[in-house]
């Protein structure tokens, strides 16, 4: 089971960091040689994009010196451009400078990708997200002024731009993707700022930058980015605070790590971060509620000492450990607030599952492929559900949803993907089914009926017995602590779990 969860993760991580499929739709129009599609009828914006149905079907459709306008008239209507879309100038090798007015918020993905005669860009401070991919591959690219109202710089952003020496990130910048500068190997000059939070995994790999690097830790803004070099045996480390989140993949087969102190300004580890840590018997967490990604503590002596079954760091229910009972009905403890990314991937002989009204998020992939499930109920108080979260649970005859209309948040498409959405009931809120037929992705199931109102909106969890979480684990001559164990009360007996 573990090389199917490592095999789906890295399958997702392709599917992240490659080229995504382009749109279909034919351009809506065209004014002055500029392609553009309605984005909003009714707010008239619109969008750059290519010509015709499909990125590829006309090469070099922008050449030279493009100048996009503020607002553009179609018909006997005028459109606010508000965003460069997906794919818009995608290998438009001739295009050779590109100006972008104040009323673009938004770069799409691989927006400007391998237009490799681009040489400079300069975006606007109206620009809040540069998308997966927008200018990969634009090998002579040199210059690049960011927007200083950016907030986050999407995967592979720039990856692979040879030419680029320079970047000054703003201070409005939290997060930086996978890869964005990965391959910028001349890059030798980056201006970090301090409101940086999050980093993904080979951000800056293969920039001059980081080959400049003292071996050790690297902090990028507030993130622990990554260990570099060997590291010695028997190596205790204490995370700087104020330090906000751990890369993925940051600790990586660092086989001399002993023991970590991670504080409490740490609210996330990413995934793999202390993969292979073969010799990582003890860590501490001081924030509780600190979110678990996928794989974090596999192959530490760590995770192998944990009894099979649930296992939990902290409020994360971080995986099901070992081959599970057929029939099995999980109960997550009280005061569990995250359910990690594949905790139960391919768990296919759990029957039930029992959310606490404390959860608030459920991982990617977290219930991936459990097909004996038929029903799941889903409290009031989750706040976010991740990629394939609940796909392949192609039993499922029932989801119970108490998330309230003014609560409900979007989901990814393929969140109950290989479910038959035309038969499975969307129970949902009373008065609630009007959000739900048109808020992504919840509309796509077609059979959604409200719940009565005595039903109440936080869902109903058994009966437990729970001892508070512990998340000191101190072994070599320190005091030694287990995580604590859930005791459920089913049909008037205790189950240890």
């Amino acid at each position: 089971m573990f090389m199917m969860k490592r095999k789906l993760k890295s399958m997702l991580l392709v599917l992240a960091v490659t080229l995504c499929s382009p749109p279909t739709l034919a351009h809506d129009f065209e004014v002055d040689g500029v392609y553009y599609n309605i984005t909003s009828a009714d707010d008239l914006t619109a969008e750059v994009t290519f010509k015709g149905n499909h990125c590829d079907d006309y090469s070099n459709e922008y050449s030279g010196s493009v100048t996009i306008p503020q607002t553009v008239t179609h018909g006997d209507k005028i459109y606010r451009v508000e965003r460069i879309g997906d794919y818009a100038f995608h290998f438009c090798t001739g295009l050779t400078a590109i100006a972008i007015p104040s009323s673009v918020t938004s770069i799409g993905e691989n927006a400007f990708e391998i237009c490799a005669s681009l040489t400079s860009v300069n975006l606007p401070n109206s620009i809040t997200m540069i998308e997966h991919g927008a200018f990969s591959g634009c090998s002579g690219l040199t210059e690049v002024t960011l927007s200083h109202k950016l907030t986050s710089i999407g995967s592979c952003a720039f990856y692979d731009c040879k030419w680029l020496t320079k970047i000054d990130i703003p201070n409005s910048v939290m997060s930086i993707g996978e890869r964005a500068f990965h391959q910028c190997k001349v890059l030798t000059e980056i201006a970090i700022p301090g409101s940086v939070t999050s980093v993904g995994v080979d951000a800056f790999l293969g920039t001059a930058w980081y080959n400049a690097q003292h071996n050790g830790i690297i902090y990028v803004g507030k993130a622990l980015y990554k260990y570099k070099g060997t590291m010695p045996a028997d190596t205790s480390i204490e995370v700087q605070e104020g330090t906000s989140s751990i890369s993925p993949q940051a600790f990586y087969g660092c086989s001399g790590l002993a023991y970590i102190n991670i504080p409490s300004s740490v609210t996330s580890i990413g995934y793999e971060a202390f993969y292979e840590c073969s010799s990582l018997a003890s860590f501490t967490i001081q924030n509780s509620e600190t979110s678990i990604d996928w794989g974090v503590f596999f192959g530490t002596p760590w995770y192998d000492n944990q009894p099979n079954g649930v296992v939990y760091v902290g409020k994360a229910l971080y995986n099901y450990k070992g081959e599970m009972p057929y029939g099995t009905s999980v109960e997550v403890r009280e005061g569990t607030v995250s359910i990690s990314p594949s905790a139960f991937f391919n768990c296919d002989r759990m029957a039930s599952i029992t959310f606490p009204t404390s959860l608030k998020s459920i991982g990617d992939c977290a219930f991936w492929n459990c097909n004996l499930m038929t029903s799941i109920t889903i409290p009031s108080s989750v706040t976010s559900i991740g990629i394939s979260a609940f796909s392949s649970c192609y039993t499922l005859t029932e989801v119970i949803s108490y998330i309230p209309a003014d609560k409900l948040f979007p989901i990814p498409s393929n969140t109950f993907e290989l479910i038959n959405l035309a038969e499975c009931v969307l129970k949902v809120p009373f008065g609630a089914k009007a959000t739900y037929e048109s808020t992504k992705y919840w509309s796509l199931f077609t059979n959604i009926v409200e719940m009565a109102e005595e039903h109440g909106t936080t869902g109903i969890v058994l009966k437990q017995i729970t001892e508070e979480p512990n998340i000191v684990f101190n072994l070599q001559g320190r005091r030694i602590t287990q995580p604590a164990k859930g005791v459920n009360i089913v049909n008037g007996k205790k189950v240890m779990f």
